[in-house]
């Protein structure tokens, strides 16, 4: 930590990063066994509107490959605070996607070079919603669902925020608490578990 006055400034902002869905995006039209996976040797089809006979679908993470968007549900954003104390600066990014690796945080620090940051975390909620971000999740099993247009669309998104959270710096207060969930209703495993062998917590 540098030198400080003790005063906190805190700012928060967040942009929307739902991918586009509109009439041009790909989707499928036909789902004979109605799993939501597209499965062309099943008989399922698509919408082909660039007309290039591959299905260019936006690819869902997680739960299986093949899953491709037939909408959009909810919006998903990229949330940003910063927090600034004496000269030390440092931002904390949340994004709705499935994860994100460190060579994708690292593109979005390079937008940010010029933004006097000491520090930039970026997290990933872990949603199974949203567009495959680690290129695990295509059309099927070893085919990327990463879409790098929307990449680095998400890394603009990420300086957008963490900008403009500068821009919001206002004082602020710290409050702390604590409880001690061992001894609440459902005890510790309400809150935390691990479903497989060895089970460690």
């Amino acid at each position: 930590m540098g030198a400080s006055d003790g005063a906190l400034s805190v700012g928060a902002a967040r942009v929307e990063i739902t991918a586009p869905f509109d009439e041009n995006t790909e989707v499928m039209t036909v789902d004979v066994d109605g799993d939501n996976k597209y499965e062309p040797s099943e008989g399922d089809e698509f919408r082909d509107t660039n007309e290039n006979g591959v299905f260019d679908g936006r690819w869902i993470a997680g739960y299986g490959s093949g899953r491709p968007a037939a909408g959009v549900a909810d919006p998903q954003w990229a949330s940003a605070i910063v927090l600034e104390n004496g000269d030390t600066r440092i931002a904390l990014v949340s994004l709705d996607v499935v994860g994100f690796f460190y060579d994708d945080v690292l593109q979005a620090r390079m937008r940010l070079s010029d933004a006097d940051l000491d520090y930039i975390a970026v997290m990933a909620t872990h949603t199974h919603e949203a567009r495959d971000t680690m290129g695990q999740w295509g059309e099927g099993i070893g085919k990327t669902g990463v879409d790098l247009e929307y990449m680095d669309f998400l890394y603009d998104a990420i300086a957008q925020a963490v900008r403009e959270a500068i821009a919001s710096l206002r004082p602020a207060n710290v409050e702390y608490a604590s409880t001690f969930i061992r001894e609440g209703p459902g005890g510790v495993r309400r809150y935390v578990s691990d479903s497989r062998d060895p089970q460690v917590l």
